[in-house]
């Protein structure tokens, strides 16, 4: 017979991984990138502003479950 402790072990291993494994995703705004799993979400922002303000805005976002817990995205201004 298979051993239900061992089955439960390996089913914790593949929800932790589809869980917390992340996914990078590329934007075309200058620079982003997310990286995305089902739990929480980091994204290292470089995008350009707006279109009459030259400059970037970078920083960081991190969000656990949906909710914001890091952000220290500034507005950096194109020299």
């Amino acid at each position: 017979m298979i051993n239900k402790k061992k089955v439960s072990i390996v089913i914790a291993v593949v929800l932790a991984v589809i869980l917390l494994v992340p996914i990078p995703l590329f934007y075309k705004d200058g620079g982003t990138v997310e990286y995305k799993a089902l739990v929480y979400s980091v994204t290292l922002l470089h995008s350009i502003a707006e279109k009459n303000v030259p400059g970037y805005n970078v920083g960081t976002v991190v969000e656990i479950l949906g909710f914001t817990v890091h952000n220290d995205v500034e507005f950096v201004p194109d020299e």
